[in-house]
């Protein structure tokens, strides 16, 4: 049985929530798994009834839990799961960003690669129609990237594949936060940043109707490594953005100090 720690902390919701997603985030608790009833936590927190069912409350807002009649499960879906249990505000770094693009090229060069072989008419049909000449706006952008890219997954024409990509989804686009870095951008960047990637899935659709898999896994390449190039560079300037405020804090710290000290000292 799961051992559960006593809470000591003001923020007692808060404290319930980060032992949770630490029993989740450790495989402790697994998708599907129960956890104890509300009874059962309140004995084990040492907490009263309320702070259990603010904290289940939050934990199934995030995603993390499922409550039902039956009980409060993990949630048993591990792509929401493990994107729920992230820590969202550290999620733009260097390993991460490198870790989703590998684990993308895992997936999607072989599935370019099987498009290329087995895509129907229709199947290359509803991929183009993913390949606007211009967007001009991040949302517009942000639907014909995943749809783009969802079709080209069903052009595979192997129901597992695209069950198993489907899954995994939402992890992969949002993780690494393109799009909000493209939010940042002033407009003439944000368009010449769109263009490129439309650019980039140009070459992989005409390798598709070409039925040339090597060229559609290289056009996959090369439009991975310059996305994960992008984002590399998007997070050392906000990197260095943070560490600039934080020197800013720093100064304006001293000052505050260096007033006080003078404000102590009495007239002659």
């Amino acid at each position: 049985m799961m051992k559960l720690q006593p809470i000591s902390l003001s923020t007692i919701p808060d404290a319930i929530i980060q032992q949770i997603k630490s029993l989740i985030a450790t495989g402790r608790l697994k998708p599907g798994d129960r956890l104890p009833n509300e009874r059962d936590l309140v004995d084990q927190f040492g907490v009263g009834r309320s702070s259990v069912r603010e904290a289940m409350m939050a934990l199934a807002a995030m995603g993390l839990v499922v409550r039902t009649r039956e009980g409060t499960y993990v949630n048993p879906d591990p792509a929401r799961l493990v994107w729920s249990s992230l820590d969202q505000g550290g999620v733009l770094t260097r390993s991460t960003i490198h870790d989703v693009f590998e684990t993308r090229r895992l997936f999607e060069v072989g599935i370019a690669a099987l498009a290329a072989e087995r895509a129907t008419p229709e199947a290359i049909a509803a991929i183009r129609q993913w390949v606007p000449d211009r967007v001009g706006d991040v949302e517009a952008f942000k639907q014909a990237d995943v749809q783009f890219h969802t079709a080209i997954a069903r052009a595979a024409a192997n129901p597992l594949v695209f069950e198993l990509y489907s899954k995994v989804q939402e992890l992969l686009f949002q993780t690494h936060q393109y799009y909000t870095a493209l939010e940042r951008l002033d407009p003439n960047s944000s368009a010449a940043m769109y263009e490129a990637i439309l650019q980039q899935h140009r070459a992989i659709l005409e390798a598709i109707e070409r039925q040339n898999p090597a060229a559609a896994q290289q056009a996959v390449l090369v439009h991975f490594v310059a996305l994960e190039e992008s984002m590399l560079r998007n997070a050392e300037e906000a990197e260095a953005a943070d560490a600039g405020a934080d020197d800013e804090e720093e100064d304006l710290g001293a000052d505050d100090e260096g007033d006080e000290s003078l404000g102590s000292v009495s007239p002659g």
